[in-house]
């Protein structure tokens, strides 16, 4: 049927099998640019988009590492800083858990009690407040967790009685473990809703040791943090950041997850990032990077699915494709009209000289005026057919 097609339409017509020609040369040649330029183009955003995300991970991690470093030079300051006021803060301490009964927090503080109380206060306010911006509250609690001692940065909401309870019932579950295991410990993230406001706020803690015996502990300190200003250290690359970012604990808890999607329950991901020994772990559904940090336990996931990824890639590889065969039919369609055009010209050259061979020396080709070869030839046709007749 090709072939019956061929013969009876191109075969004997050069302009056509001229036409044909180039048209395969056309599509061959844009087809390849397209891929190129899409192959290009999606090797060009999967990288930027990796890119982003790596220093995203980086920023996040160094973020958060600054907040637990922070933390914990607030606690060391109290031990190390000889005999003045940070010093005094930490047998402040001692002196008011030193009797961890229940009693404390209700009967009526004597004289030193009330000396040790506002010694805290004013270390509390003064000093641990102002050293780090993204504190919300201080807590420094006895390890009943029936008398504690606090700051607040803020008045208005959220108010740390709303969701002190809260602090103290993560900190029971985690007991009397070995101290010095670890150099801080990571509040689980909670939501504190006043009316239309809703915050969420995570914390971290660690244990107060006793002055003369390191491996006991006194009672604890935590800090609490909004959510909000894990968001904002990376608030710079927002806007070209794809996918999710979170922090995860040692013990595959979420502390952070910028979707919101797997706070309050396992990380499905956690085994497969816990046991790898690269920052990059295979997945069929999602590009996953990590940035892990060992001095205070988390690791830092970067989770791009790969389906959003190549959203927009798709999306602009149809755009190239849909104009690339746009181009493709316009360039055909010029091409055709152009060749028909010409082959109109020499069919008519054709036509005279056939009326030439059959004797009617009067049959002229039409010339336009154009000026090329064709009208040359259709010209010297001419004159010939002139000189024959007057020659006869």
């Amino acid at each position: 049927m090709i072939k019956s097609f061929y013969l009876r339409h191109i075969g004997n017509r050069f302009f056509f099998k001229l036409l044909l020609f180039y048209s395969i040369i056309i599509i061959a040649t844009i087809s390849l640019l397209v891929f190129v330029i899409a192959y290009n183009i999606t090797t060009i955003l999967r990288e930027q988009a990796l890119n982003y995300n790596k220093q995203v991970l980086q920023t996040v991690s160094n973020y958060f590492y600054n907040q637990n470093k922070n933390f914990k030079k607030i606690m060391n300051s109290m031990y190390i800083d000889g005999w003045g006021k940070d010093r005094q803060v930490i047998y402040a301490i001692q002196e008011l858990f030193k009797n961890s009964k229940a009693s404390l927090g209700n009967a009526q503080l004597d004289e030193e009690h009330i000396s040790s109380v506002r010694i805290l206060n004013d270390y509390l306010s003064d000093v641990v407040l102002p050293s780090d911006i993204d504190i919300i509250d201080i807590v420094v609690v006895n390890p009943a967790c029936d008398f504690d001692i606090s700051a607040s940065k803020y008045i208005s909401f959220p108010k740390l009685l709303d969701y002190k309870e809260t602090i103290y019932k993560s900190i029971s579950v985690h007991g009397k473990e070995n101290i010095n295991r670890k150099k801080s410990y990571i509040l689980s993230p909670f939501k504190v809703t006043d009316y239309s406001n809703s915050v969420n706020i995570y914390g971290i803690y660690d244990y107060l040791r006793g002055i003369d015996d390191s491996s006991s502990f006194i009672g604890y300190m935590v800090a609490t943090y909004n959510l909000d200003s894990i968001k904002n250290s990376y608030s710079q690359f927002s806007k070209y950041l794809i996918g999710n970012i979170m922090i995860v604990s040692n013990d595959g808890q979420v502390i952070f997850d910028s979707s919101g999607k797997y706070y309050s329950q396992p990380f499905t991901y956690f085994k497969k990032i816990n046991t790898s020994t690269s920052n990059s772990i295979p997945d069929k559904d999602y590009i996953i990077n990590s940035v892990k940090n060992k001095e205070f336990g988390f690791t830092v996931v970067g989770m791009i699915s790969k389906s959003e990824l190549y959203k927009n890639v798709n999306s602009l590889n149809e755009f190239i494709i849909v104009t690339a065969i746009i181009s493709i039919m316009l360039i055909l369609a010029l091409t055709f009209l152009s060749t028909n055009r010409f082959s109109k010209r020499v069919k008519n050259i054709i036509s005279t000289l056939r009326e030439v061979q059959k004797g009617n020396l009067s049959a002229r080709a039409t010339l336009k005026g154009n000026n090329d070869e064709i009208e040359q030839i259709s010209y010297n046709l001419n004159l010939m057919s002139e000189r024959l007749d007057e020659y006869i």
